[in-house]
């Protein structure tokens, strides 16, 4: 299961997938990426079960797979081993002893790097993070004192979460978050302040402000659950831009919107960025069948479960905010994903 994962996770990241036949193709194979003048390979072994590759066997293959790459020559070519395994204490002797190699534990659902492997490789590492779902350790060769891979923790989630509090506990100490106009004199979103008295800013500001604990907390739930996860497939940069626009341009048109039918409202709270999120998970489950069971039903309905009791939740619900932030984060998704399968097809070796 892990093997064949990982071998779609590879593809879905733009790798190119070379067939070795129907005879290896249970046991092993190839990845690879040109970027600018380096190949990065991967060799991914399935050391399981009875019929195991030989270490000869395989570094025969290694060699032919290196030899028959279309005008390697003209490349810096990379290349690691990746080895999945329920027995990681004596797994290691099939790989190559040219090549760098990392050990996929399946029955810990751990990705073992020892002191004298190397720490990155592309972005190998939050393939295999997001195949397992779980978290890397960076081991020593006797297996004792691994510590947690700072690229396996949702650090943009995480910060996020943290500022939106930080701003709470200030607004809450220097005042009220449940008095709309110390509210607003705090940069919370209003028509008159941005397009009259050309306060910008408050664009941005608004979607990190929150009308009391339950908004907070509301809010702050749903972006852990479903940033913690989305962090990893979609890469760090990639989440960050979408939620962000997705907060700004929700804001944006909620903004305009109740301008046009005179409403005056003075809005705050995360959930035009959070909604956005939401689009994310629609949109990837949508792109590929593949992609729902890779999630999972359970985790798929406790999502929609807390993105409804969030949307609910509010006592004065912005749903152009949040129908606006949906749409914008499954538009942005699918764009994202669409770019990296054209990127994908246009690969030749």
């Amino acid at each position: 299961m892990v093997f064949e994962t990982l071998k779609n996770n590879f593809e879905y990241r733009g790798y190119q997938l070379f067939d070795l036949g129907a005879s290896q193709s249970a046991q092993l194979f190839f990845a690879a990426k040109k970027v600018n003048s380096i190949i990065y390979a991967v060799s991914v072994v399935n050391y399981v079960g009875f019929n195991k590759i030989t270490s000869e066997d395989y570094n025969i293959i290694l060699r032919n797979f290196r030899e028959n790459i279309q005008g390697i020559e003209e490349y810096d070519f990379r290349l690691i081993q990746l080895v999945c395994t329920y027995d990681a204490q004596n797994s290691r002797g099939v790989v190559s002893g040219f090549y760098p190699y990392w050990i996929v534990d399946i029955q810990n659902e751990k990705l073992m790097i020892y002191e004298n492997q190397p720490a990155s490789f592309l972005d190998v590492t939050d393939i295999v993070e997001d195949t397992l779902g779980g978290t890397s350790y960076s081991l020593s060769d006797d297996f004792a004192g691994g510590t947690v891979s700072a690229r396996s923790f949702p650090i943009i989630t995480s910060v996020i979460i943290l500022i939106n509090i930080a701003v709470f506990l200030y607004l809450e100490l220097t005042g009220s978050t449940v008095d709309v106009m110390f509210m607003l004199r705090h940069g919370a979103l209003n028509y008159k302040a941005v397009v009259d008295n050309g306060e910008y800013y408050r664009i941005l500001t608004h979607f990190f402000m929150h009308y009391g604990i339950e908004h907070l907390f509301n809010n702050m739930l749903v972006l852990a659950v479903i940033g913690f996860y989305f962090e990893r497939v979609l890469g760090k940069i990639q989440f960050l831009v979408i939620y962000m626009l997705s907060g700004l341009l929700a804001g944006t048109v909620s903004l305009f919107w109740y301008n046009y039918f005179s409403e005056e409202v003075t809005s705050a709270g995360a959930s035009g960025a959070v909604f956005g999120l939401c689009g994310v998970m629609i949109a990837y489950i949508c792109a590929d069948r593949k992609n729902f069971e890779k999630i999972g039903i359970t985790r798929i309905v406790l999502f929609l479960i807390l993105t409804l009791y969030s949307g609910f939740g509010d006592s004065g619900i912005d749903n152009v905010a949040h129908v606006t932030g949906f749409i914008l984060g499954a538009l942005m998704t699918f764009l994202l994903l669409r770019y990296r399968k054209s990127v994908s097809k246009q690969r030749d070796f």
